[in-house]
């Protein structure tokens, strides 16, 4: 296994966050991030194990969970991102701070916070002999189990939506290439047709009475013609 060695490199804070889907395996107690491959730690250890920084680290580096054994104490920028998405975390604690091996430069420890919501939001700093929480992660692989597994997931997903995106598309292009007058569009009913523009009739709203806080209590409704292009409309 690992074994921590000091004088950790200090890392700038990202001014932006990941965008990857965050998926907990109820089976090993672990989360997975499908965007950065990032595994964590989820089991009840996390939120029993209340310890100095120097504890955490080797913690972390000596884990051996889920048939892993490459745990590490994660970087703020990590742990931040994971935090973004508090909610598939079932093993938490709530009003409490969480460790980063991040090191300031004047030597404290960048944290992580959780108020009693349970919301996740604030980086701040600790001494190392200061007590929070460890969550440990590692670098999952694309060959991993359950890398594979939710990158498939993410991928069928993606792929699902392509054919609903493609499917919707192409009846909107049907709609358009057959528009006839008397269609009723989400924009108006079709009176007119010249090429790739449309004449329409909707109505235009106005306001006759309003009460004293500014509120309509009566809407007049105008009929009025406009053109529009064919590639504007879209069924009722």
């Amino acid at each position: 296994m690992k074994k921590w060695i000091n004088g950790i490199i200090v890392v700038a804070l990202m001014s932006s966050m990941a965008n990857g889907k965050m998926f907990r395996d109820s089976n090993t107690e672990i989360i997975v991030d499908t965007d950065t491959h990032l595994m964590w730690q989820d089991n009840d250890e996390v939120r029993s194990k209340y310890i100095d920084w120097t504890k955490a680290m080797d913690y972390c580096e000596n884990l051996s969970f889920a048939g892993y054994d490459d745990w590490k104490l994660p970087d703020i920028n990590s742990l931040q991102n994971l935090h973004q998405y508090n909610a598939v975390l079932e093993k938490h604690k709530e009003n409490s701070s969480y460790w980063s091996s991040t090191i300031r430069n004047d030597g404290k420890i960048f944290e992580y916070y959780c108020d009693y919501n349970g919301d996740c939001w604030k980086p701040r700093v600790s001494s190392k002999e200061d007590t929070n929480y460890p969550r440990c992660v590692r670098s999952g692989k694309s060959s991993d189990p359950l890398v594979k597994k939710y990158d498939k997931y993410v991928a069928d997903e993606k792929k699902a939506e392509q054919v609903r995106e493609d499917a919707y598309n192409a009846k909107i292009a049907k709609f358009r290439k057959n528009l006839q007058e008397g269609d009723d569009t989400s924009s108006g009913i079709v009176i007119q047709i010249k090429g790739n523009l449309v004449k329409i009739q909707t109505n235009d709203s106005q306001c006759s009475q309003r009460d004293y806080k500014g509120n309509c209590n009566n809407w007049i409704n105008t009929p009025v013609e406009k053109w529009v292009k064919r590639n504007e409309l879209y069924p009722n």
